[in-house]
């Protein structure tokens, strides 16, 4: 197997975007050239993982590599601001999801936590893994008793309400709840750079909102599988994993999110935490049945070559065989394109047998 460790032609800012997803002992080797490089362009690299949300990912890779010095005092000043408004949101909308799990399970309604909710604590990085909303998976029977339960813990529903087919969609219309910080003036000002709403109704209390997003099924007519631990109301490691890798295409691909790449570092870091825990037999059998193979290899070869995670090396290659094996939906470098707009010269691997021969722009 050939290993290649950059894969497109990036601009400094693309590749600091992709390199400072992972945790510091994954950082690409490539990673402090293209970092000192996008320093060059200050406002665009800020710009950038503000936009992504990654600039608690961005300060700790400056500080890892002693890069700090390089930035204006203003640049690195409006950073920790924004690094601020970021913790202060999510500590936020983790106290209104542990108050709504805490009454929910009083009628016997158990929430699951999804994305940055569920993935936040695998960050050891400051404010390194924003969250803008709450997302939660309950069973169908029980979505309409959790959205009255959020209704009575002060959560409104949107003017005119949006109706609601509990049968065929997957999700309710979405809750929201304005929630009241006290504290200074200044957080005003980091609010506003990190680009996060407020008001107020008195001059030290800042109201933010938190959305609430109830789900009942991963996807639409229960195309992703669900698996649950037996031990609490979370995502097993199987399931998270796979539907983290199904949310990356979607929102990268479908809906062209810039902060997608958010979702890589998760799957890293679930990894990282809980590759032990992956039923992999289980994981690939969901991967042929939903036509995803294209995609798993895809993050799976990034993974393994960009990133360095020899310890799912085997599984990269038993999804390179399946993938000669089935006719798949997904072709192209989703990595590649989690940076890019601009017409990107999408990866594509040529096998011979197990062995890689080279590579393809197309």
């Amino acid at each position: 197997m050939t290993k290649i460790t950059f894969s497109l032609d990036l601009h400094p800012t693309e590749a600091v975007s992709i390199g400072i997803c992972a945790p510091r002992e994954y950082y690409p080797v490539w990673l402090p050239s293209q970092l000192e490089a996008s320093l060059g362009y200050g406002d665009e690299l800020f710009a950038r993982c503000r936009d992504s949300h990654q600039l608690g990912l961005l300060s700790s890779a400056l500080q890892h590599f002693g890069m700090e010095p390089l930035m204006s005092d203003d640049r690195r000043g409006a950073l920790e601001r924004v690094n601020i408004a970021n913790d202060v949101l999510n500590a936020a909308l983790l106290s209104c999801y542990a108050e709504l799990s805490f009454v929910a399970k009083r009628v016997q309604v158990h929430p699951v936590p999804l994305k940055g909710l569920s993935t936040a604590a695998l960050y050891s990085e400051y404010a390194g893994r924003p969250m803008r909303d709450i997302d939660v998976l309950v069973d169908r029977r029980d979505a309409l008793t959790l959205r009255t339960v959020a209704l009575t813990l002060g959560f409104t529903e949107a003017s005119p309400v949006s109706s609601t087919d509990i049968t065929n969609d997957y999700e309710l219309p979405r809750l929201s709840k304005a929630v009241s910080i006290e504290a200074n003036g200044n957080l005003g000002v980091c609010l506003e750079e990190a680009g996060i709403a407020f008001s107020h109704n008195r001059p030290s209390t800042f109201l933010l909102t938190a959305p609430l997003e109830i789900h009942y099924d991963l996807e639409i007519n229960g195309r992703l599988p669900v698996q649950l631990q037996s031990d609490e109301p979370r995502l097993s490691p199987t399931s998270e994993l796979f539907y983290l890798m199904y949310k990356l295409y979607v929102d990268a691909v479908i809906l062209n999110k810039l902060k997608a790449i958010k979702l890589l570092g998760d799957i890293i870091r679930l990894l990282n935490r809980r590759a032990s825990l992956i039923d992999w037999t289980l994981f690939f059998e969901w991967t042929v049945a939903t036509k995803s193979i294209g995609l798993v290899t895809n993050i799976l070869w990034h993974l393994v070559h960009t990133f360095g995670m020899g310890a799912v090396a085997s599984e990269l290659d038993q999804s390179r065989r399946l993938h000669a094996d089935f006719g798949d939906l997904y072709f192209g470098d989703l990595v590649g394109r989690l940076v890019t707009t601009r017409s990107p010269r999408y990866l594509a691997l040529r096998h011979t047998g197990n062995e890689s021969v080279g590579r393809d722009h197309v």
